[in-house]
């Protein structure tokens, strides 16, 4: 199927929104899935309104939805904004869990943060291939906040369920913080590598915060 109509079909399932298409390419732009700037908000409302966050696991639209943001990740080139948009699918994951759990569904969040692991594996596997700089180190620090609210999310919604269902939420959001804790360990470094060759040209002299750990 062609590009267009992948699109096409991405927008029927309800999982991306429209966007202009590449004028010099001639072909459909790889649009922000639906609701990506209200991600945090979504995360915080999903109890209350799990049909907010859009499609879920075990629906065919959620594979559409996984595939068009894979996409736009491979197509991505700018390091902050990939590091941005790694960040809104940690978030955007988070949502997914906090309404899996409140649509009966807290089996299926072991899924989703094996997402959530994978997401800050490919974080931390770009974060190793650059030099950070004044634009991307803020996005990266933004990632890693967003790693630390989704640990905290499965630690909220963990403690509402039976004691079964409860214990293997734990597990899992025990493996997230070792990943966002190693994250964080990788991120802080590169700061005090930067600090030491005297930052990027931007700012010399002045010393960045490091992000603070979870």
């Amino acid at each position: 199927m062609a590009l267009a109509g992948l699109v096409a079909a991405a927008v029927l399932a309800g999982a991306i929104v429209p966007a202009p298409a590449f004028a010099a390419a001639g072909l459909p732009e790889i649009p922000a899935p639906a609701g990506e700037p209200d991600s945090r908000l979504l995360t915080q409302n999903a109890a209350a309104v799990p049909e907010a966050v859009g499609v879920l696991p075990g629906s065919f639209r959620y594979r559409i939805k996984r595939w068009f943001e894979d996409l736009r990740l491979v197509l991505m080139r700018d390091v902050a904004k990939k590091a941005e948009y790694l960040g809104i699918l940690v978030e955007r994951r988070s949502a997914e869990a906090r309404a899996l759990v409140a649509s009966g569904r807290a089996g299926m969040v072991g899924a989703v943060v094996a997402q959530q692991e994978r997401l800050l594996q490919r974080a931390k596997d770009l974060l190793s291939s650059v030099k950070l700089n004044e634009k991307n180190q803020g996005a990266f620090a933004r990632l890693e906040e967003a790693a630390g609210r989704a640990v905290s999310t499965l630690e909220q919604v963990a403690s509402d369920l039976p004691q079964k269902a409860r214990r293997a939420v734990e597990e899992v959001a025990g493996r997230l913080a070792q990943e966002a804790k190693g994250f964080w360990e990788q991120l802080a470094r590169k700061i005090l590598e930067r600090d030491d060759a005297g930052g990027d040209g931007q700012g010399k002299g002045q010393k960045d915060k490091a992000p603070n750990p979870r």
